[in-house]
């Protein structure tokens, strides 16, 4: 069996209890060995932000069947769920999806007594990324990854950092919207 449904985000939500503007065929589907199985989205109408893209969590959660071949012995058998991002891309936006990550402005910022990495998009796109790194005059310091939501921002934890960068760099790489990785790179501010 396959059971598949959409979320906003929050992955422990449970599957009946969240509404979003799109409606699931078939939510539960049986799948035989070497089978496959489409799945339809339809978005319902209700409003969405026109100015800005929004984005939603495709889960399909694999059933494996009881096994009858080994009755008596200890197996052991897992579901499998894959979390896949969708995003509704009104008409009405006018720049382009592929210019958004390379348009990201940079800071390194202080929030306590830690240092941190600052990403703020002012595109109308979500900005998926898959690595964050600042050099510090050599010294390679991972911020992990992330997705900077649109006109927002987001802060990257960057451990090893004491103090204030002298001359920094700012390497990332993002996700196009065909999946592919694309470097960049920035100085950020402050």
């Amino acid at each position: 069996m396959v059971q598949s449904w959409l979320d906003t985000g929050d992955p422990r939500q449970a599957p009946d209890s969240i509404r979003t503007p799109f409606v699931l065929m078939p939510p539960m589907a049986r799948l035989d060995a070497g089978r496959s199985q489409i799945v339809r989205i339809v978005y319902t109408g209700e409003p969405l932000p026109v100015d800005k893209e929004s984005v939603f969590w495709l889960n399909v959660l694999e059933i494996p069947p009881k096994s009858t071949k080994d009755a008596g012995q200890n197996t052991l058998q897992f579901a499998i769920r894959s979390r896949i991002k969708l995003f509704f891309r009104p008409d009405g936006i006018k720049s382009k999806s592929d210019e958004a990550a390379a348009q990201l402005s940079w800071s390194v910022v202080r929030e306590g007594d830690r240092y941190m990495l600052e990403a703020v998009n002012n595109s109308p796109y979500h900005v998926s990324l898959s690595a964050v790194h600042l050099d510090d005059g050599g010294k390679d310091l991972d911020g992990g990854d992330g997705m900077v939501e649109p006109q927002g921002r987001h802060r990257f934890t960057l451990k090893g950092l004491q103090a204030p960068p002298g001359h920094p760099r700012v390497t990332y790489v993002a996700i196009d919207d065909y999946g592919a990785s694309r470097d960049y790179s920035a100085t950020p501010a402050g």
